[in-house]
Order: structure tokens, then sequence, then C-alpha cells
């Protein structure tokens, strides 16, 4: 088994707190700019809610948040992930082009 750190949109396994939010800010986004039919956002909400993602609770203090973004060159959610990616030794599994090339900066696998 593979122990991946999911960005909101793609995989399934461990993740930062702020998972459930990231996932309903996407898919409210993708909703209304798309037009889904009343009931697609609950109904996308319901599946990913179906799948065993632990959420991890660690909530680091602002000031060291900020330090932290500012030196490995990412936004404070990526962050999270990078993060918490780093202490697990899980990959990570994203879309994003900035978390992308964190990870791949400080070694961490990409899924």
């Amino acid at each position: 088994m593979v122990a991946v750190v999911v960005d909101a949109n793609v995989a399934l396994g461990i993740a930062p707190y702020v998972f459930h939010a990231e996932c309903a800010h996407s898919l409210l986004k993708r909703s209304r700019s798309g037009g889904w039919p009343p009931g697609t956002v609950q109904d996308y909400a319901a599946m990913i809610e179906s799948y065993r993602v632990a959420l991890h609770p660690e909530i680091t203090p602002l000031l060291e948040h900020v330090d932290a973004a500012v030196k490995r060159h990412v936004q404070g959610f990526d962050l999270l992930y990078l993060d918490l990616a780093l202490a697990t030794g899980a990959s990570i599994a994203t879309k994003d082009r900035g978390l992308i090339a964190a990870a791949e900066r400080v070694g961490v696998r990409l899924f």
C-alpha cells in the first residue's frame, strides 16, 4: 500500500485538517462556474466523504507557518500538505504546479 498526502481533488489517504474546507471550496467554485444541476455539489461531497481520509489535526502557530512557507517558497495551504508528507514519509497527490515544484525541491515523492 502507498501512503499519500491528498491535495483536495486528487487522491485518498491522509490530509491536513483543512481538507474538507478545500474540498468544499473547489466543489462550490466548479459548481458555480460550470452550472451544475441542483444536488450535484452535495452528491460529490457525499462521494468524497465516503472515502477514508484521515485528517491530521496539527495546527502550526501563524508566525511559524508563515516563516516556513517563505523558506520553502510555497503558499500557506501548500505548506500543510508538504509538511505532512515530510513528517509521514507519504507521497503527495496533486495537480497543483506550485506544490509539485515544492515537493520536488525537498525530495517528497509525487503520487
